[in-house]
């Protein structure tokens, strides 16, 4: 499952400030070694080009919208 993935590096860059810096400064570097879709992958480099979400209050809410992401559950289709 890779938003369990791209939660991993969200939390790794809220805990690393090391990591955190690469992320924003060279994306591709951060996240080799990631199993990520290619929209994921965009929304990484959309991320570390933004003043907004490259700065950990992004970082955060970026995280609530990709556990929410995992969170939901759609409803079974009636029959």
């Amino acid at each position: 499952m890779t938003l369990l993935n791209a939660k991993t590096i969200i939390d790794r860059a809220l805990q690393d400030v090391e990591y955190q810096n690469l992320l924003f400064a060279n994306p591709k570097t951060a996240l080799q070694g990631y199993e990520l879709t290619e929209a994921e992958t965009e929304m990484f480099l959309t991320l570390s080009s933004s003043p907004y979400t490259s700065a950990r209050r992004g970082l955060m809410e970026t995280r609530k919208l990709i556990q929410a992401a995992m969170d939901y559950t759609p409803d079974e289709p009636q029959g």
